[in-house]
């Protein structure tokens, strides 16, 4: 069952919705490769092989000012839910269409079967990482000091509800989310803020972040409660190999206080 109607996890509506130039360029960041693709009529198209292994897809929130358009959706795959986001972001002369991921332990099924649909139409070194990329696990130092470099102006609430894009159920709590988030700026580092939309109580933050080499694109739905203090969180990343290794290294460094079961389906 496809529910609203989409047939390209969304890219067709949002460029409806901001109407580009029809001289401007276009770059699509695939959700499973590291490479680039330049072209709208081929963003589309893969767009539509991404959406074509899914048994359901629904959207759940839409944000939009003059220089991004986005969309948050859940998608049923192999019995499974995955949340993401998918986005249209204005730079310059040209526009960036994005497919962001949550939930990674879900994805593998999904990212196998598009890999067939695809190879035709994109590289093949992109699915996996680059050559000489720094793929190691480093064990995690108690002595280390966390810091969760959380925005400034942002508060989580005590009842926090966490849920990170590598996965497969959410984390609650302040003292839980705070460690864990504490754990994902140590692994990727500073992260470099693009855009920041409000709709109501949510708010869809886009930012940057470098994992040994390769860039990720990250969206942060923020939902905010009655006492303006961070309520929920659901960040999706892109692409699929760096999510793929920062789920290693996130493994390795928080088995101390997350049980396995939270990186399995």
């Amino acid at each position: 069952m496809i529910q609203n109607k989409t047939k390209d996890m969304f890219v067709t509506e949002l460029l409806n919705q901001l109407s580009p130039a029809k001289e401007d360029t276009y770059s699509f960041k695939h959700p499973f490769s590291h490479i680039s693709t330049d072209g709208l009529e081929k963003a589309t198209m893969l767009s539509e092989l991404i959406q074509t292994p899914v048994e359901e897809i629904g959207l759940t929130q839409s944000f939009q000012n003059e220089e991004v358009a986005a969309v948050c959706w859940y998608v049923k795959i192999n019995q499974h839910k995955v949340q993401g986001v998918t986005a249209l972001v204005k730079e310059e002369n040209s526009w960036e269409i994005r497919i962001m991921l949550n939930s990674f332990p879900a994805t593998q099924f999904w990212r196998e079967k598009v890999h067939a649909l695809s190879k035709e139409l994109m590289d093949e070194a992109g699915w996996e990482f680059p050559a000489g990329t720094d793929t190691s696990t480093p064990e995690y130092d108690p002595s280390e000091k966390l810091d969760p470099k959380l925005p400034p102006g942002i508060t989580l609430a005590d009842d926090v509800v966490f849920e990170a894009p590598i996965v497969s159920k959410a984390l609650e709590g302040l003292e839980t989310v705070t460690t864990a988030i504490g754990h994902a700026s140590a692994v990727y580092g500073p992260r470099e803020y693009k855009h920041k939309i409000m709709s109501g109580p949510f708010i869809l933050s886009l930012w940057n972040v470098n994992i040994s080499g390769i860039k990720v694109e990250a969206a942060n739905l923020i939902q905010m409660n009655a006492e303006m203090k961070v309520a929920k969180m659901t960040v999706s990343f892109q692409p699929w190999p760096a999510i793929k290794l920062f789920h290693d290294r996130m493994r390795v460094r928080t088995r101390y206080f997350l049980s396995q079961d939270y990186f399995e389906l």
